[in-house]
């Protein structure tokens, strides 16, 4: 396999992978979704402020659906996309963007809402009421999530910045319906 078609097997990896993080969802869950929400009619003024709309290279059709790939044009859209939202380029900055990240710019393609499971706001670090827990279940005695968060956006390279990412995502969801459950959390 070329190179190419392992970063793109990759990166669909990392996206299935993270459906468990964001669960995608247009009313009765994700084999709806495919079905419902693939239509790219959205009205202009429904997209957050992501240029778009925001059409999928290189998909292919399988048995019973279709599969999307993040293509070279894709990543690079996404690092644009990160660039305008946070006024930092991606790489200069040392930054790699996060499978929430990409799975949130394919769930705002493909679903009219989304419901996020499982992921922290941005300022819930700074919560002095928040549980320790590993950033990772089983590797309990090491980083808890926030030191995670915090190391990695402080780090000067070759790290996720997961708080920026958050707070992005919190504006994002002032101008779509996107909802923040388990734990659930208001987008300031």
């Amino acid at each position: 396999m070329k190179a190419p078609g392992r970063l793109v097997l990759i990166i669909l990896c990392s996206v299935v992978f993270s459906a468990v993080y964001i669960l995608l969802c247009c009313w009765a869950g994700l084999p709806l979704c495919l079905a419902t929400c693939l239509d790219h009619h959205f009205p202009t003024g429904s997209r957050p402020t992501v240029p778009g709309p925001l059409h999928f290279s290189g998909y292919s059709s399988v048995p019973d659906g279709k599969v999307y790939t993040f293509t070279e044009r894709m990543m690079a859209y996404c690092d644009q996309i990160f660039q305008d939202e946070t006024g930092k380029n991606r790489r200069q900055s040392g930054s790699f963007l996060s499978t929430g990240w990409f799975t949130m710019i394919l769930a705002l393609e493909l679903c009219e809402e989304i419901v996020v499971y499982g992921m922290v706001s941005d300022s819930y670090c700074r919560e002095k009421s928040h549980p320790s827990v590993p950033y990772h279940y089983f590797e309990k005695g090491r980083l808890d999530e926030c030191q995670m968060y915090l190391a990695h956006e402080q780090a000067p390279r070759s790290a996720h910045r997961f708080i920026t990412e958050k707070a992005v995502f919190s504006r994002w969801a002032k101008k779509r319906p996107i909802v923040f459950a388990h734990p659930s959390w208001r987008t300031e």
